[in-house]
């Protein structure tokens, strides 16, 4: 079992994007005001859209053996 807690979309002290969690299998519960749901949805399947948009994409191959190391705040990575 997997669990998170932290914000889906983390702003700065200056309300400015600071980091998004891109992950529906271990997402926290939402916490928007009831009037905002519909709105972060919308957005929400948007940026899903444009994340799984294949040329938005870049796929290595390792081989046994083989490292790749990333810093998680800076580029959104899976596993496949």
């Amino acid at each position: 079992h997997v669990r998170a807690k932290h914000a889906t979309v983390g702003l700065d002290d200056f309300g400015n994007l600071e980091n998004i969690h891109f992950n529906n299998l271990d997402r926290d519960t939402l916490r928007v005001p009831l009037e905002q749901v519909t709105r972060f949805y919308d957005a929400w399947r948007a940026f899903s859209r444009e994340v799984e948009n294949p040329r938005n994409e870049v796929w290595f191959k390792l081989a046994p053996g083989e490292l790749i190391i990333i810093d998680n705040h800076r580029v959104m990575h899976g596993r496949s």
